[in-house]
């Protein structure tokens, strides 16, 4: 489902004249309100561009906050090109039964040890958030056999809080010295905090079309194509999927 809009910012506060530069990050709260774990996968959808100063393409870095560990530092990637629109971390957000997790998408070289700051700030880059639960995998052993079934993450709409926010940080463009800084609540894209999330399905709604995002996640778990398909059949046959 589509979150919010974001805005990462870093450059003068005004146009011309005299003033602070901005330093502006996006940061999601999720609460997951379920009894049980989940994954979630988070995309920046932006316009297509070439333009290095408008694109999220290696300048973003993605800092993950869980009950259990703190700031993932360098282990979520946005991983594409110049001219993608689509910008979707490299990995799932674990947020346990219960817990809230926080995610902060900032720019990679003023925050996260990067290349550094150009000389003179000029960086913007604006588009929407979406977060899904996403059809996923688990090892199972059968025996002394080790295997992996894929499944979807429940069979009805989780239920998940969100809060979405723009902080920012004015500096001085002589000192550096950080002169203030803000916080601001961005409109939830329902209008209410509190959502449902309806997990992907393992299959598209016809028959003769495979979901080639599990296919591709198979692929990339080294998982062959004849394994996932005995896996994902298995699990339909003890759930509601018309198998017709």
């Amino acid at each position: 489902m589509e979150i919010s809009q974001f805005e990462l910012v870093f450059k003068p506060q005004a146009p011309a004249g005299p003033a602070d530069i901005v330093l502006q990050g996006y940061f999601l709260e999720i609460s997951n309100l379920e009894d049980r774990d989940l994954e979630f996968a988070l995309t920046l959808t932006t316009s297509s561009v070439t333009d290095p100063t408008r694109s999220l393409f290696g300048n973003a870095a993605v800092f993950v906050v869980t009950p259990s560990i703190n700031n993932n530092v360098g282990v979520f990637i946005l991983a594409v090109s110049y001219s993608d629109e689509s910008f979707r971390l490299d990995r799932n957000i674990f947020v346990p039964a219960g817990g809230t997790a926080l995610v902060a998408v900032q720019l990679s070289a003023p925050c996260a040890g990067g290349m550094g700051p150009p000389p003179t700030p000029d960086f913007e880059c604006r588009g929407f958030v979406t977060l899904s639960l996403p059809v996923i995998t688990r090892p199972i052993s059968i025996g002394e056999f080790d295997a992996v079934i894929i499944t979807q993450q429940g069979n009805t709409p989780q239920k998940v809080m969100l809060t979405a926010q723009n902080r920012a940080v004015f500096t001085d463009p002589a000192t550096g010295v950080a002169k203030g800084q803000t916080q601001a609540g961005l409109p939830i894209a329902t209008g209410q905090a509190l959502n449902e999330i309806t997990p992907d399905p393992l299959f598209f709604g016809r028959a003769e079309f495979f979901d080639l995002t599990v296919a591709d996640r198979m692929i990339r778990s080294g998982i062959t194509l004849e394994d996932g398909l005995a896996s994902m059949l298995a699990t339909a046959l003890h759930s509601k999927l018309d198998l017709k």
